[in-house]
């Protein structure tokens, strides 16, 4: 939930996000218009600040769960006795933030990260089926150079031969 480049409150550091965050909790968004702009040199609107004051709380948690998830994975990765890749390690890490989200009771966010797991399990899927395509595609290739060099190794090609590459280029 990376926020928008152009979204200025959204992109300040976080120590002034926090800042802003604690004064519109204290005056109007109209006001805080006029004293975000003196204090912290940002021009923005009542609209924005409305959007970042229900914003920055969310934003706050993910933060807090991407951290978690992060040490979980440093402290499992330095376990050598588990023998974890990194792909088992970033499941772990994304097992961890969904924990999080259930134990905050953000269904909104536990749905998204099971969205997001279930995207990535499909994305690895048709990785590996495009994978398995091109090994097929490259033995037929490898199956056609075998049968050239084993006609040319006899001096020739023979009908039987000449049919055989002939039906495996029309499998390529």
């Amino acid at each position: 939930m990376k926020p928008r480049s152009d979204s200025k409150l959204k992109t300040l550091p976080t120590e002034v996000q926090g800042k802003i965050y604690a004064l519109l909790a204290k005056v109007s968004y109209q006001k805080a218009v006029g004293l975000i702009a003196k204090e912290f040199g940002v021009i923005t609107s009542a609209g924005a600040l409305s959007g970042f004051y229900s914003w920055y709380p969310l934003s706050r948690r993910i933060e807090q769960s991407r951290t978690f998830a992060d040490e979980l994975k440093k402290t499992l990765a330095s376990n050598p006795q588990l023998n974890l890749d990194a792909d088992k390690l970033s499941t772990v890490g994304q097992v961890a933030f969904e924990m999080k989200a259930l134990e905050e009771q953000d269904t909104e966010l536990f749905v998204s990260l099971r969205k997001l797991r279930h995207k990535d399990a499909d994305l690895a899927l048709q990785a590996k089926s495009t994978d398995l395509r091109l090994k097929q595609y490259e033995d037929k290739i490898a199956a056609a150079r075998e049968n050239l060099e084993k006609a040319k190794s006899k001096g020739g090609l023979d009908p039987t031969t000449i049919e055989l590459i002939e039906q495996q280029l029309k499998l390529l």
